[in-house]
């Protein structure tokens, strides 16, 4: 009796061990299945690590180029400020040259002759036309004659010497 006994709970301890090697084998399997699962978050992980690392420097060169970028713009500003108080200047000059112009005298003012308005594009080697001569005609009458005439520098010359006002 004490042999069945002995065998009975040795038969008991065998189911046991059989069942604790069973649970053994079933924590080894997810064991592996999770150091797979944490060999794939640590490949993840390293993959991401990079990406974060690759961004952060991205992020440095966008940075500076910003950087650069303002300065530039702070530099270009600087410039058109710069220009436009020259525009500025040069509009007070040319309202000034533009006020000491006015009228018919004007060409009076210098050491060339009122018949150089004849040299400008409007006329210069063009015919004279009624329009442009109506443009004239307000101060300078004796063009009239001259109507049909092609403007050349002998032209112009001939005018200067003849109806200088001089």
């Amino acid at each position: 009796t004490k042999l069945n006994q002995t065998e009975t709970k040795l038969n008991q301890m065998e189911t046991q061990m059989d069942q604790i090697e069973t649970q053994l084998n079933q924590t080894e399997k997810q064991l592996k299945k999770t150091e797979t699962k944490q060999d794939k978050t640590e490949t993840k992980l390293n993959q991401t690590e990079t990406k974060l690392g690759e961004a952060v420097v991205n992020l440095e060169t966008t940075i500076s180029q910003c950087n650069q970028t303002g300065k530039d713009l702070e530099e270009i500003q600087n410039n058109l400020n710069e220009t436009l108080a020259d525009v500025e200047e040069l509009e007070e000059e040319l309202e000034e040259i533009k006020t000491s112009l006015s009228g018919y005298d004007c060409f009076r003012l210098t050491n060339s002759s009122h018949w150089d308005v004849l040299y400008t594009s409007s006329f210069f080697e063009k015919v004279l036309t009624a329009d442009m001569l109506e443009i004239l005609y307000k101060s300078w009458e004796k063009l009239g004659h001259f109507k049909g005439m092609p403007v050349t520098q002998n032209l112009i010359e001939f005018f200067k010497i003849y109806f200088h006002d001089g």
